[in-house]
């Protein structure tokens, strides 16, 4: 898992030996944070959820699992499943979940 708090997280993450597809997608993000009204760069955490991490590790990092409804506790999968985030798109072979807040949000 690369968590990225910062501009150093930001500039370190850039420069490793990762996928292209996910170097320019990072760069966009990053990009975006800059904006005429302020810059939310220290203010945006990017987590980016590897091969090989577990729903543990996510739930850990993020305080809570974007596989289960905070509400009625159902899991992703189950018939009864609603999924509770605001938005989720595919991009450049990524799955992005911005979260609107973290636990209790």
């Amino acid at each position: 898992m690369i968590t990225i708090y910062d501009r150093a997280d930001m500039a370190y993450v850039l420069a490793r030996d990762l996928d292209p597809r996910l170097i320019d997608l990072l760069r966009r993000r990053f990009a975006a944070l800059v904006t005429p009204y302020g810059d939310l760069t220290d203010w945006t955490e990017f987590i980016v959820v590897e091969p090989g991490d577990t729903e543990a590790d996510v739930e850990r990092e993020l305080g809570f699992s974007p596989l289960v409804n905070p509400i009625d506790g159902s899991r992703f999968g189950a018939p009864t499943f609603q999924p509770f985030w605001d938005h989720l798109i595919s991009a450049a072979g990524y799955f992005e979940q911005p979260p609107r807040g973290g636990p209790g949000c």
